[in-house]
């Protein structure tokens, strides 16, 4: 089950990924410093990046070599740090009030 998983995560990253590409990314609110800006889009980066390498680890170590599991263990522990980082959406959300999961959202639209 957790390798099948594994594969569900990546083909959803792959979509997401295709639609970022397609369609653009979803604009950032306004009133941000170029420094948020800036770690917007590189923690965007590395949570894609991440997504790839969790799941390269597992497969190596799961049908090449256990060796890589240690490796595997650790990128899952970067990728739980990131999911945390993400409260930064609900800040923007909840505290700002900048619309920030209406951008993120298709359909969903500010009233």
């Amino acid at each position: 089950m957790h390798a099948w998983s594994g594969w569900a995560i990546l083909l959803l990253a792959a979509i997401l990924l295709l639609l970022r590409v397609l369609r653009g990314a979803p604009a950032l609110p306004g009133g941000m410093n170029s420094a948020a800006r800036g770690l917007a889009h590189v923690g965007h980066v590395v949570l894609y990046g991440e997504i790839f390498v969790l799941f390269a680890t597992g497969t190596l170590a799961v049908y090449f070599s256990p060796r890589f599991a240690p490796m595997h263990v650790f990128s899952a522990y970067v990728g739980i740090g990131l999911v945390f980082v993400h409260a930064a959406a609900l800040w923007h959300q909840f505290i700002r009030r900048d619309n920030l999961l209406a951008r993120m959202l298709p359909g969903w639209r500010r009233k």
